[in-house]
């Protein structure tokens, strides 16, 4: 999740006003890219 974050151009956009805590879309973003992974690995099966 850490690298997806890092991957953005301003990934400062993703983040609460305290730089450590997703904001909402840091929290879509993480969603996303959970839902991504896991229909990855279902269709692996």
């Amino acid at each position: 999740i850490t690298s997806v974050f890092l991957n953005k151009k301003n990934f400062d956009l993703y983040f609460c006003a305290d730089g450590m805590h997703p904001n909402e879309l840091g929290q879509a973003l993480i969603a996303e890219t959970i839902i991504n992974e896991m229909n990855y690995f279902s269709l692996a099966i």
